[in-house]
């Protein structure tokens, strides 16, 4: 796919369209932080402080859990950085709002989310990764070894080991992303496993679109 797009248009044009593509498809992100934002109070927590309220004024004047005072961090800090608000102070994933788990906690337990998702994941990985080799394929050139933390059924890993024969490359994700029938193929091998507790040796690591729903 990305070969025929490149007889059409450069590589940069083309890593360009697809950042506009996902800016698109993840333009209501600041519409909902800012609903939040107002039903939470903090706009008022923070006119009656001065315009200077803390996290923990925040946090008390909306009657915030203690364990959701990281949630609210995250959404302070989308609202500072998207220009809404121009100091660091709240939200959660929006998802986990709306049906109070992640997206990746209920695909765990629903079969057809979980296929939707990593369809999906597919698609995007393969184009990505495809224009990437074709325009800085140089970076990939002297590694022996590759991880992809996160990389779902390893479309993206499959483009780097196809590019990269001499590359041993890995595929880390959870049980039920990767699924007990999926086989290593060639210099590509899964490991089923939490990131947080174990990541697997190797000369680098790749992360793709990891860090929307993880406090750390």
């Amino acid at each position: 796919m990305a070969l025929r797009l490149l007889a059409e248009v450069s590589p940069q044009d083309l890593l360009v369209a697809l950042a506009e593509l996902h800016s698109h498809v993840l333009g209501y992100v600041k519409s909902m932080a800012l609903k939040c934002a107002v039903d939470l109070g903090i706009p008022d927590a923070m006119h009656r402080r001065g315009g200077a309220a803390t996290l923990t004024d925040i946090a008390t004047d909306a009657a915030v859990h203690p364990a959701k005072v990281a949630d609210l961090r995250r959404l302070m800090e989308l609202l500072s950085t998207t220009g809404i608000q121009s100091e660091p102070a709240v939200t959660g994933s929006l998802f986990e709002q709306a049906h109070g788990c992640s997206q990746w906690e209920m695909a765990s337990s629903d079969a057809t989310l979980n296929r939707i998702l990593n369809d999906s994941m597919v698609a995007d990985s393969k184009l990505f990764l495809e224009v990437i080799i074709l325009d800085k394929g140089r970076v990939f050139r002297g590694l022996s070894s590759l991880i992809d933390v996160g990389g779902g059924h390893g479309a993206a890993t499959q483009v780097i080991a196809t590019a990269f024969p001499r590359i041993k490359c890995t595929v880390l994700d959870l049980p039920h992303v990767i699924g007990q029938d999926v086989t290593g193929d060639g210099n590509v091998n899964f490991v089923a496993g939490n990131m947080f507790e174990s990541i697997p040796p190797a000369n680098a690591v790749l992360l793709k679109h990891l860090s929307s729903e993880s406090a750390e």
